[in-house]
């Protein structure tokens, strides 16, 4: 167990999620000055519709990622091959399907259900098929991404988010000159970040890690079967979650101005900085605790989680607290011009939402490593899908946005409570180790 390298990737991905917050910071500014709060809200929206339609390919990763440290664990070349055919064969059948899916499910809502200002609803079409697209390169690219965290080449993994991160502030500032319908510009843009950004992570493994990383052959029919059990159970707690995000923006969407809506992307963008920071955590030792389950190692693999959990608690303390004290002030010197009043009381609850949203990530990720997903993640599925039952009772009993959140925000603390409970229980371990 290298504890001083997951320290080490902990602060490498700190700081590069510390530039990326910097940037995001200039960069949702720079877009609310370019696209107006209409657009952004609009863009806020069809957005969420696209990455609802993720949910696999997200299931899919945390699967991926497991066989793939699992494979290195074993110290067997040939597995982690093995592994790497397969995943790229399932990631390439999940791009074709996403986009049927997509269209499915996306084109409907956005032309019957939605709240569109008229005459935008043709950028919301070009918008749309530019975000599947977007993602659809995203799925590809994962397989390359799954092998550079299970390497543990953080490093990288910073260069490119940074990277990626820089562009889009630079599309964003572009878009206060652009003539052209801003909102269809962004979205082509955005694409186009999201290629590159797949095409920097199959350079560097091909670059690094040679035959590996080999796309040749067949996919492995038992290890295609293990790898879609372990994520088909990954697969419901994950579209819980993606489904009671982009249901409270729905249900925001058609239960409260736009304005409201417009502030929930504003705070989106601050949760999600939060989100990333403390899954930098994550992402540094959830690799060694995999390789220390596939090797026998239990109780080294549940002291190294808990230390991480001690950390995450310590980085979310250190963020929310500032924001939480700070909330009004950063958003006017964040936002200027486009500051919203709504957006300090939703910010204010929200960071306190996720915080205790991110607590269960180490439990999460011991799960994972012990590969027994079932009752873990059904339980966690449910007690998402309550957090946005109860926000929607909430809006038809006539509660304001604020009340909403903090129903969400109370909902998401009890869950948080059961799954500690039933974590102890799937792992099978007692205080003493």
């Amino acid at each position: 167990m290298n504890i001083s390298k997951v320290e080490r990737n902990s602060i490498v991905l700190g700081l590069r999620m510390v530039m990326i917050m910097c940037i995001t910071l200039f960069t949702t500014r720079f877009v609310l000055r370019g696209l107006g709060v209409e657009d952004y809200g609009l863009y806020n929206v069809v957005m969420g519709i696209v990455n609802l339609c993720t949910v696999l390919n997200t299931a899919l990763t945390n699967g991926m990622q497991r066989f793939y440290n699992v494979a290195l664990g074993h110290k067997d070349q040939n597995e982690v091959k093995e592994v790497f055919v397969t995943g790229m064969w399932i990631h390439i059948a999940l791009a074709a399907a996403f986009i049927v899916v997509a269209e499915i499910i996306g084109v409907p809502y956005i032309e019957q259900v939605m709240v569109v200002p008229e005459g935008r609803m043709n950028a919301v079409r070009w918008i749309f098929q530019f975000g599947l697209a977007g993602i659809a390169f995203i799925i590809i690219g994962t397989p390359y991404m799954a092998g550079v965290i299970a390497h543990e080449k953080m490093g990288w993994y910073a260069v490119v988010t940074v990277t990626e991160a820089a562009l889009k502030l630079g599309i964003a500032m572009a878009m206060v000159r652009c003539s052209a319908d801003r909102l269809i510009v962004y979205g082509g843009c955005l694409m186009g970040v999201r290629l590159l950004s797949s095409a920097m992570y199959a350079a560097y493994c091909k670059l690094k890690f040679g035959e590996e990383v080999k796309f040749e052959g067949r996919a492995n029919r038992e290890l295609t079967k293990k790898m879609l059990s372990f994520s088909g159970w990954n697969l419901f707690e994950t579209s819980a979650r993606m489904v009671k995000i982009q249901g409270l923006t729905m249900a925001i969407n058609l239960g409260f101005k736009v304005v409201v809506n417009a502030a929930r992307g504003v705070v989106l963008q601050v949760e999600m900085a939060i989100a990333a920071i403390a899954d930098s955590v994550v992402i540094a030792g959830r690799p060694q605790v995999i390789q220390l389950f596939a090797e026998g190692k239990k109780h080294e693999a549940i002291k190294l989680a808990r230390r991480i959990a001690m950390l995450m608690a310590g980085v979310l303390t250190a963020m929310v607290v500032p924001l939480w004290i700070g909330a009004e002030w950063i958003l006017k010197l964040w936002l200027a011009d486009g500051f919203m009043e709504e957006a300090v009381v939703i910010m204010r609850v929200a960071i306190v939402t996720m915080a205790f949203d991110k607590l269960s990530s180490p439990m999460t990720m011991l799960v994972h490593a012990s590969g027994k997903m079932m009752w873990y993640n059904i339980v966690s599925g449910v007690t998402n899908l309550g957090v946005l039952t109860a926000a929607i009772v909430g809006i038809v009993c006539g509660s304001d946005y604020e009340g909403v959140y903090w129903i969400a925000c109370g909902m998401t603390a009890m869950g948080v409570a059961v799954l500690w409970i039933v974590e102890r229980k799937v792992i099978n371990y007692d205080r003493k180790e």
